[in-house]
């Protein structure tokens, strides 16, 4: 058989076709939309009253609301799960690296890269941003303003 003939037998598929269960995932969503398909994902434990306000005002010096991002919690085996069950353009990672047991990106913390058609950026928990003004500059200054092109 011809290699035209069997591509056009094989499909390919896009879509996910096992769904994770709730039980199953190695996140949980903790809370806001995704209107603008931006994912945020903090390490387990990380999220409370402080984190969670320095975090909004964080996006919204971005220009982006509540409804813009997802906010999960994730162990780090679970980061890629909750990029493939998401599907987002951006991705914030604090605490958390972006690896797997075949797989290591490498990339610096606070410097914003493009990997899969995704844009990326690494951070430390946001429990340790919070508590030094040296990372929360970092953050802004190399991080989030050059990832969201804010002069």
């Amino acid at each position: 058989m011809n290699e035209q003939k069997l591509a056009e037998l094989l499909p390919i598929y896009g879509e996910m076709l096992f769904p994770m269960s709730g039980a199953d995932k190695a996140f949980v969503e903790l809370k806001g939309g995704f209107d603008k398909q931006v994912l945020i994902l903090l390490c387990e434990g990380s999220d409370n009253a402080e984190t969670d306000t320095l975090l909004q005002k964080m996006m919204g010096a971005c220009q982006l609301q509540s409804h813009d991002y997802k906010v999960a919690s994730a162990k780090p085996s679970g980061v890629l799960e909750a990029i493939q069950y998401y599907q987002p353009e951006t991705v914030l990672l604090f605490g958390l690296p972006l690896e797997s047991p075949v797989f290591d990106a490498q990339k610096e913390k606070y410097k914003p890269f493009r990997f899969a058609g995704r844009r990326f950026l690494l951070g430390d928990a946001l429990t340790n941003i919070a508590a030094s003004a040296e990372l929360k500059s970092a953050l802004w200054v190399n991080g989030l303003k050059p990832l969201f092109d804010i002069a």
